[in-house]
């Protein structure tokens, strides 16, 4: 149901989020304590395939898959920690945006 005003409102929310100054922070920490957290970013935020990404990278699709499982439990296990701390902050960045 795509160009319904609910999917508007999430997109328009999803974008803001994008442009708040605490995701950047939250980005830089992924990339810098994430292995392979660049695919998570070409997939979700760049809009690749897998298929795309394992030809870029020379490795089968599953290899991909599998790599992008472990990043979403890293993520999960770093929400789970930054929940903890100062740089977490903000309460339009929900878990939902990555999962």
């Amino acid at each position: 149901m795509r160009g319904t005003k609910d999917n508007y409102n999430t997109d328009v929310r999803r974008y803001m989020a994008l442009e708040h100054p605490d995701f950047s922070r939250l980005l830089e920490h992924l990339r810098r304590s994430i292995r392979h957290f660049v695919l998570f970013e070409a997939v979700y935020l760049g809009g690749y395939s897998s298929r795309e990404l394992a030809q870029k990278l020379g490795i089968t699709e599953r290899s991909v898959r599998r790599r992008l499982g472990h990043v979403r439990k890293a993520i999960e296990n770093s929400f789970d920690e930054l929940d903890r701390t100062e740089l977490y902050q903000a309460p339009d960045i929900k878990r939902d945006y990555f999962l």
